[in-house]
């Protein structure tokens, strides 16, 4: 499954999985990539009760660059 959303907004975000997926669809899913922002770490697990998180490369690479800045 990949979704790509018009905003961050955490109540949209649980909105729009909660509706199209069932909870045992989303229990299926194995692996959510996720950028830096802390407060999707925390429904995320709610959502997808059983997935790894993992930080999406682009944000790990941008905080490498500021520290050698």
């Amino acid at each position: 499954m990949v979704s790509i959303l018009d905003d961050r907004l955490s109540k949209n975000i649980c909105a729009y999985f909660e509706n199209r997926y069932s909870l045992e669809e989303r229990s299926a899913v194995k692996s959510v990539v996720i950028d830096l922002n802390a407060n999707y770490q925390l429904f995320i697990r709610r959502l997808f009760p059983h997935a790894k998180n993992h930080i999406d490369r682009f944000h790990i690479v941008q905080l490498v660059n500021r520290a050698f800045d």
